[in-house]
């Protein structure tokens, strides 16, 4: 009596061409569809296999593309040019608003939203009220400020500042033209942390501005990992320096550390910890240069 296997060689054999069925197969011989599969593989068959059921190829370059597919996905993309000064629908409120009420989005095919600055932030608000928007926000917060500390920093002494009252908030964006009233930071040069302009959301992002690379202060960085390895405080080394800044009004540097040690007491908002961690970490420094 002939086994399963060489009946089924003998009937895809009776078949030259053509697709051949493997759950047709497996309920034909009472078998599992995974042992037809191993025996049409030891058989040295792939007509079974869906890839070679059906191709599809792209009408412009040829790649190989799903059966209901015309072209790829880099040729199927229609461009939607829009220009300034035309009105254009959002698809949410279903309003016809200009393309300033528009923030541009790479990933759309237009290039911009389709949703407009109203709806939109409708809609991120509607987000972070909910438990995965919160988290993700922190996040993604904490992301931004593992990859980029220095702007972290900077709208952090921004933010103080106006809580202390040295810097006032603009009333408007200062953008020609413009009169939102709802405005933020705009840095150009992360190490000057107050030198900003007070822009609205969508003129911060279509700005034509060349923001200057940061190249981070050795001194001040090693002091930073420092301090936080010695005091143990995540906020000690941003205060210090903070307070050095402001009182040598320039960059940290190994003498800016010698003269504030020499007069801790004549300088305001230095902890009591400051001397005893500035003397270690400068004793650190001397050793690593002899």
């Amino acid at each position: 009596m002939a086994t399963t296997k060489e009946r089924i060689f003998s009937e895809i054999n009776a078949s030259v061409n053509g697709y051949i069925n493997a759950s047709a197969l497996s309920r034909k011989y009472q078998i599992s569809r995974q042992r037809v599969w191993q025996i049409l593989e030891e058989l040295g068959e792939t007509r079974h296999k869906r890839s070679t059921k059906r191709t599809n190829t792209c009408r412009t370059c040829g790649t190989s593309i799903s059966r209901g597919a015309i072209n790829c996905r880099i040729h199927s993309k229609t461009t939607d040019d829009r220009k300034e000064g035309f009105n254009y629908i959002c698809r949410l409120c279903g309003q016809y608003k200009p393309l300033e009420q528009f923030v541009k989005n790479k990933k759309s095919k237009s290039g911009y939203e389709t949703r407009c600055l109203d709806c939109r932030a409708a809609w991120q608000r509607e987000y972070t009220q909910t438990n995965k928007g919160r988290s993700s926000h922190r996040l993604a917060n904490k992301k931004l400020a593992d990859r980029h500390p220095e702007r972290a920093r900077a709208y952090y002494r921004v933010h103080r500042a106006l809580k202390q009252g040295t810097l006032q908030k603009a009333s408007q964006c200062e953008e020609s033209e413009c009169t939102n009233t709802t405005v933020q930071a705009f840095h150009t040069d992360y190490s000057l942390p107050l030198a900003i302009k007070w822009l609205c959301r969508l003129h911060a992002k279509r700005r034509a501005t060349i923001v200057k690379e940061y190249a981070p202060n050795p001194i001040e960085l090693r002091y930073r990992q420092f301090v936080h390895s010695y005091v143990g405080y995540n906020n000690s080394p941003g205060r210090w320096l903070a307070v050095l800044k402001t009182q040598y009004g320039g960059e940290i540097t190994h003498a800016v550390l010698l003269d504030a040690l020499k007069n801790h007491n004549e300088i305001q908002g230095l902890g009591r910890k400051f001397r005893s961690t500035t003397k270690a970490f400068l004793d650190e420094v001397l050793e690593s240069l002899d």
